[in-house]
């Protein structure tokens, strides 16, 4: 994935998260749009794109309604 910082916990979840969601998805035979919103609780801008990047792999578009709190503009 090419992340060199050890200490960005968010690109190290980015993949479990994904997996977490691809596994649901395919268990509940429900496409992401099914869901008005999808949120990761702690993941940041760059564990943010590396789980869309991940899901998109596994055939899910989860871009337009998935976001992350830590990457919220407030």
């Amino acid at each position: 994935m090419g992340i060199k910082d050890a200490n960005n916990m968010g690109a190290a979840m980015a993949p479990a998260f994904a997996d977490t969601l691809v596994t649901h998805f395919q268990d509940t035979k429900k496409d992401p749009s099914y869901y008005d919103v999808i949120v990761s609780g702690d993941l940041g801008y760059i564990g943010k794109e590396i789980a869309i990047d991940i899901v998109k792999s596994k055939g899910y578009d989860i871009k337009t309604n998935y976001d992350d709190c830590r990457s919220f503009n407030f």
